[in-house]
């Protein structure tokens, strides 16, 4: 019974911020009330609230999955005998897996995250796991001889990071082509850095 409970639980969790999730692109998270994602997620009042106290808990419901979502991605890098094969992997498996709708909620997430002090925090413990799983993978890849080094782990782990968060910011302007068309040259000039010899994988 407590499985089924917590399946249950796990199914309308989900449920309810997806119902938020496309309501925050149609209408912007500002212009939706709880109201309208009770609509959406044909559920009452009552069942929304006892999972979620308002928009702010669901944006951070969201920042939760985020995290999920981010340390599934990056896990083959903890046990892989070629770090650049495995985070090209990555990369190609992030430009799949993110829609145009992806982009747009991330920039409803990010606009009300400034707002909220705690959001904040919750973001940067999350970045902080990110940069802190990719270093490690950085430093058993060092050990290995598949990278240069001479690196340091902690600052190439960020740089890294920060590029792939930038793409992701570009596209939310530009659209997912620009993803694509960059990341050729993003793979190449993170194996140039990684390796330190000249021409990447």
């Amino acid at each position: 019974m407590r499985s089924r409970n917590a399946e249950l639980n796990k199914s309308r969790r989900a449920a309810i911020i997806a119902a938020a999730s496309a309501s925050f692109v149609q209408r912007g998270f500002h212009s939706t009330s709880m109201k309208d994602i009770c609509a959406v997620a044909a559920m009452s009042p009552g069942t929304i609230y006892h999972y979620f106290r308002s928009k702010a808990d669901i944006i951070a419901g969201i920042v939760d999955d985020e995290r999920q979502w981010r340390n599934d991605l990056l896990a083959p890098l903890a046990h892989t005998d070629d770090f650049l094969t495995s985070f090209s992997a990555i990369l190609d498996e992030i430009v799949v897996r993110v829609s145009d709708s992806d982009l747009a909620l991330q920039a409803e997430v990010i606009a009300e995250v400034l707002r909220q002090p705690d959001l904040q925090e919750r973001v940067r413990a999350n970045d902080l796991e990110t940069w802190e799983t990719v270093a490690m993978a950085i430093r058993s890849a060092q050990a290995s001889r598949q990278l240069n080094p001479d690196l340091n782990p902690d600052h190439a782990a960020r740089l890294v990071v920060n590029m792939v968060d930038g793409l992701m910011s570009q596209a939310t302007f530009h659209g997912l082509d620009q993803i694509s068309d960059q990341l050729p040259s993003m793979k190449s000039a993170l194996a140039r850095m990684l390796t330190g010899q000249g021409e990447g994988k």
